[in-house]
């Protein structure tokens, strides 16, 4: 495969690009943003790559394909046009954001103009160009771009199975670990239901075993149920015997003695009956006696407490007290004189209090109106002394009053507090009197009829004392009788019949039950013997499917293992590595012929084992070199040819050939002898492959005649262009 053009409108960050491809080898990609060729970041150089994976592939580096159109449009179109197998073709494939609709269309150029590739969907054209393409993604990528990580790849790689990782990555061998899942997946289903069947058989225990030993038990049922089945024919017979037997004896009894023990029969049944009304009796009795007390010492109380009431109230009724109105009367005129008298306390107070203001500086006195003079002023404040001294006077004379009357107050407030009382304690008395006196009265006539009914039941008990002594004087006169008679031991002898008959019938009983009880058991284990056989014919199966599914999962295990590390992939890649290394020394020989690397898949152990391993060993002129002996130049030589002899290998087992190379910043990390280095292999290279290299590096722009220049003027997006300068 050769690209021709590549066309880009409205895809990610360009609005328009169209690079020609058929006139260049090698050439650079460089950006500018706003004119300013330091600020190169984020312009849309990488996009270019990603614009060939969305013609072939339809990849995108984006969350959701939406968002590959660029911001402010609708849609988005990229052409991409390439030759493979001397025929040349276009893809064509856009994206509409607002209809969510994506177009793939494929045609072929005839010589003339292009003619489309007719097909009934887009799945089908996705076909159709994957059999021209003839490789995945994945494949595609590892074939054609080379980033800065991959100058540290395999030939960097710290252990085998690093290498391993990485070239089963670059051959697309990730598929065998999706069918090692799987295969992991069936192994483990096979394993659940080895587990479930083992758990079955578990659970049905050991049937044969159960089978031998339920058919002991039965046998010794069926024994346990012939011995009861005779004993059960013996005690009927038993049976048999004595009622023929009892027939004979009722045959010998008379009709007369039947008579007696009737007549015997009905006296001891009134006999009963009297001793139990007697008893009934005599506990009536005893109950009204009880009651009689009881009541007695109720009334004795009663009688007590209202001999203290009357009492209290003639103690009341005889106590002098006056008339709350008179008590009344006496306590309002003292409640008079005490306010009387605090009013003129007041009044003193405050006559005192104005002879007791000191005699003012004026010409005139205050009192008199008179000139004041020092004479004046002394006779003044003599008088008024004296004056305060009998308004002092006075007011003692007033408080002793105050005094008295205040007590009598008290004195009458208390007088008529215990008048209240008395009174309502003589009214609560009389009520408490009347229903004491009512109490008693209704007691004593309780009494009354307690005693009348006890005398009844005196009556009935002489009564039914004498019905017993004559029941009983009759019951052994009939019983004599009894005894007397010819009959008795026909009589004796059936009553031992019938007892022989009872007991027999009980044994017939018990046997029949046991018989019963052990046909139900017998049932029972016969059902169980049944299930058990049953069982024994899952665990049968059980076991089969069992050795069956053991089969089947030694054969899931090797699946596994197939599509394991050790399995498929490894043989691939052991398979690949041979012409891997022809590859990639004869890549080294056209840049650095001193130059050689060899594969190295077994090392032999101190054990005398030997090691699957995957390690990589260097010469320099023949001489052996471990990788930290290299410079950084051939580090990068032998990185580039390893990456270019695995992308030679997975071309041409795909039966493809792909002529051109994205480089994506592999220069970043090298010194300028490094990059002298790398623009050597480039130039080497350019004779054979069109290699697009995307760089920041000023010094290695100075190295290449062109470019491919993206410029993005930060509003209406990026646009590319060939440049020769720049």
């Amino acid at each position: 495969m050769i690209p021709l053009r590549i066309k880009l409108e409205n895809f990610m960050s360009h609005r328009y690009t169209d690079i020609d491809c058929s006139k260049l080898n090698s050439t650079l990609i460089v950006g500018c943003h706003k004119n300013d060729a330091r600020k190169s970041n984020g312009v849309g150089k990488t996009t270019i790559f990603h614009a060939v994976d969305f013609a072939l592939f339809g990849e995108y580096p984006t969350s959701t394909i939406d968002k590959i159109v660029r911001d402010g449009t609708e849609a988005c179109k990229v052409i991409f046009d390439f030759t493979t197998a001397s025929k040349t073709y276009r893809v064509i494939r856009t994206r509409n954001s607002r209809t969510s609709k994506s177009n793939l269309s494929l045609l072929k150029w005839d010589g003339r103009e292009w003619d489309p590739i007719e097909t009934r969907t887009q799945s089908h054209t996705a076909s159709e160009l994957a059999k021209i393409i003839k490789i995945n993604y994945k494949a595609f990528k590892q074939s054609v771009l080379f980033s800065q990580l991959d100058l540290s790849g395999l030939a960097d790689a710290k252990s085998s199975d690093a290498r391993r990782k990485i070239l089963k990555s670059a051959l697309a061998l990730e598929l065998y670990s999706k069918f090692e899942e799987i295969a992991k997946q069936k192994l483990k289903d096979v394993r659940t239901r080895l587990e479930d069947l083992r758990r079955s058989a578990s659970a049905l225990g050991n049937p044969k075993d159960d089978i031998k030993a339920l058919r002991k038990t039965l046998r010794v049922i069926e024994k346990d149920i012939k011995d009861n089945l005779k004993d059960l024919d013996t005690y009927n017979k038993e049976i048999e015997q004595q009622k023929a037997r009892a027939v004979e004896l009722e045959l010998l009894s008379s009709s007369d003695l039947s008579e007696i023990e009737e007549e015997i029969k009905q006296l001891k049944s009134n006999k009963i009956e009297i001793e139990t009304k007697i008893s009934k009796v005599d506990k009536d009795i005893k109950d009204g006696k009880k009651n009689i007390l009881s009541l007695s010492k109720e009334v004795k109380s009663g009688l007590t407490r209202l001999s203290k009431l009357n009492d209290e109230l003639n103690s009341i009724e005889s106590s002098k007290l006056r008339s709350p109105e008179d008590i009344s009367l006496n306590l309002d005129l003292v409640k008079s004189c005490e306010s009387n008298e605090m009013v003129n306390i007041k009044s003193l107070n405050s006559k005192a209090d104005d002879l007791r203001a000191p005699m003012p500086d004026g010409d005139k006195c205050p009192h008199c109106r008179q000139l004041l003079t020092s004479k004046h002023r002394e006779e003044c404040l003599k008088k008024t002394a004296e004056e305060l001294e009998k308004i002092n006077n006075l007011i003692y004379k007033s408080k002793q009053e105050l005094k008295r009357y205040s007590e009598s107050r008290v004195k009458f407030e208390q007088e008529l507090s215990n008048v209240s009382f008395s009174k309502a304690r003589g009214e609560s008395l009389l009520k408490e009197i009347a229903i004491k006196e009512d109490g008693i009265l209704k007691d004593k006539k309780y009494i009354s009829n307690l005693e009348a009914r006890l005398a009844r039941l005196d009556k009935d008990r002489e009564s039914y004392t004498d019905n017993l002594a004559k029941s009983t004087a009759k019951l052994i006169k009939l019983t004599n009788k009894y005894d007397s008679s010819d009959s008795k031991a026909a009589k004796q002898e059936m009553k031992e019949c019938q007892f022989a008959i009872s007991s027999a019938s009980k044994k017939a009983k018990r046997c029949s039950d046991a018989i019963t009880k052990l046909n139900t058991e017998k049932g029972k284990v016969s059902e169980r013997i049944s299930f058990r056989k049953k069982d024994e014919k899952k665990l049968n199966e059980c076991t089969s499917a069992i050795d069956g599914l053991l089969d089947e999962y030694k054969v899931r295990q090797m699946t596994v293992k197939g599509f394991g590390t050790g399995g498929i992939p490894t043989m691939i890649i052991y398979t690949v590595l041979d012409d891997l290394q022809i590859e990639a020394n004869n890549r080294l020989n056209k840049l650095r012929p001193e130059l050689e690397l060899q594969f190295k898949i077994i090392k032999d152990r101190k054990d005398g084992n030997q090691e699957d391993i995957l390690e990589i060993f260097y010469k320099i002129h023949g001489q052996d070199r471990e990788y930290r002996q290299l410079s950084g130049g051939q580090k990068l030589i032998i990185a580039l040819s390893l990456k270019l002899a695995l992308a030679s290998v997975i071309q041409k087992r795909l039966g493809i050939e792909i002529k051109f190379l994205e480089l994506d910043e592999v220069d970043q990390s090298l010194d300028k002898a490094g990059v002298d280095a790398f623009v050597d292999i480039i130039k080497e290279l350019q004779n054979e492959y069109k290699i697009f290299i995307i760089t920041h590096n000023d010094y290695l722009k100075d190295k290449f005649e062109n470019a491919i220049l993206v410029e993005n003027d930060g509003k209406n997006g990026s646009t590319a262009k060939l440049v020769t300068s720049w």
